[in-house]
């Protein structure tokens, strides 16, 4: 695989510690329910089931992409018409958009129903009724059969019940 990754630098230790403040945590997850929380501190048990939280540390838990920039590039696609993939460009570029709003890890749709003991719900139509019930959702450009959402594991589980 290829990897281009686009950033900029910002002078300073202050900017450096509230960057650090802001976007860095202990990703508190749950191996038996898959349940996960961003924080920076510790939670020992999990809310949802009770059991023993893992964690992992030193977690990035701010914005992934600058949706101006994603826009930026959208806007100089039309330039580019020797490309042979802009329309699989123009998809990536709406998926990340539509994800970049979203902090919280992407959960595995299918390790979730698997898990659970659950069908495996068609994504559009879980995201569609999660965004009714007032969570942000999204697909993720990391998994296929990833989405991203605000709701909690009890929320997203409720939900899967629902459409399939």
């Amino acid at each position: 695989h290829y990897y281009r990754v686009y950033g900029y630098l910002k002078k300073g230790r202050k900017i450096a510690s509230q960057n650090l403040k802001e976007n860095i945590g202990i990703l508190n997850y749950c191996k038996k329910c898959l349940n996960r929380k961003f924080s920076s501190k510790f939670f020992s048990r999990c809310d949802f089931c009770g059991n023993n939280f893992s964690h992992i540390f030193l977690t990035w838990k701010g914005k992934i992409c600058d949706k101006k920039t994603l826009e930026e590039i959208e806007k100089n696609l039309g330039k580019l018409s020797w490309l042979k993939n802009g329309n699989e460009i123009r998809n990536l570029i709406e998926i990340l958009k539509k994800e970049s709003e979203i902090t919280l890890p992407l959960y595995n749709i299918h390790t979730v129903a698997k898990v659970h003991k659950l069908r495996i719900p068609k994504l559009d139509r879980l995201i569609e009724r999660l965004k009714e019930k007032g969570f942000k959702s999204s697909r993720t450009h990391f998994l296929s059969y990833g989405i991203k959402t605000e709701a909690g594991i009890g929320e997203l589980l409720e939900t899967i019940k629902e459409v399939t």
